[in-house]
């Protein structure tokens, strides 16, 4: 069919994310405009897309999940009007009536750095609707990701921890939470300008402690990894390709064997 348009075509529009609303039997879309944060929705032939921020500060790179009662969590960056410091977001929608009213949180806790706008926050959610976000935390040279979880479906009780890879700086992550609580993680990171990057994987069962890390990319320069896991619990992971401090265009995938190994195809 023709492609459709979403935003508002006279205005600069970034970073979309997209999930499927099973409650709504509809596709969910949130972005960024003018520094705002919108969601839309595809009702009938048309989108109808409306703010979640309506601030005076800048709010970017939206990320988005739904639970299984189909309330959606969206988490962005964002910039603290009270202290000025980049900050993770976070909103839950709640529907009334034909609209959806955004419950919104500032993530005190969260520590971006002054570089915080490349954070790359990724969010993803249990099955009764609490939140994990995680993103690019702390300062230049000191790198790595960061994840915080609330206590409740859209509760305001936040912990945080800093997830290790195997690298000295981790820059982006991508997560998958199962139905039985077992939470999945890939990171993407370097040892520093000029390194080749490295993919690694990372899982947690449901309550233990995460286990040790496992280099999904081999001896490839591999970064920003996506992330799914099959039905067997077993995960899959896409990243693309450097060279260098650039992009080969090469897309590549690792994968577990049967035997428990990583192969890269």
């Amino acid at each position: 069919g023709i492609p459709q348009e979403v935003a508002d075509s006279t205005q600069a529009c970034f970073d979309p994310a997209i999930t499927w609303w099973s409650a709504g039997g509809i596709p969910f879309v949130v972005y960024e405009q003018d520094l705002e944060i919108y969601a839309a929705l595809l009702t009938g032939s048309l989108w109808q897309a409306a703010p979640i921020t309506a601030n005076a500060q800048l709010d970017r790179s939206p990320t988005l999940a739904i639970d299984n009662v189909g309330l959606p969590h969206v988490a962005w960056i964002t910039e603290d009007s009270v202290s000025g410091q980049y900050k993770i977001a976070y909103a839950i929608g709640y529907l009334v009536g034909s609209n959806i009213w955004w419950s919104i949180q500032t993530l005190m806790g969260s520590d971006l750095g002054p570089f915080g706008t490349g954070a790359a926050p990724f969010i993803a959610v249990t099955p009764e609707g609490i939140a994990h976000v995680v993103y690019r935390g702390g300062d230049y040279g000191t790198y790595h990701i960061h994840h915080a979880w609330n206590d409740t479906q859209g509760g305001g009780n936040w912990s945080y921890e800093i997830l290790y890879s195997g690298n000295a700086n981790d820059f982006s992550s991508a997560m998958v939470i199962e139905n039985d609580g077992d939470m999945h993680l890939a990171v993407s990171g370097n040892d520093g300008w000029g390194f080749p990057g490295r993919v690694y994987y990372l899982s947690k069962p449901f309550n233990q402690p995460w286990q040790q890390c496992e280099l999904a990319s081999l001896t490839s320069s591999a970064v920003e990894p996506s992330l799914s896991i099959d039905c067997f619990g077993a995960p899959h992971i896409v990243w693309m390709e450097t060279s260098g401090n650039l992009y080969t265009g090469n897309i590549f995938y690792s994968g577990k064997d049967s035997t428990g190994n990583w192969q890269v195809t």
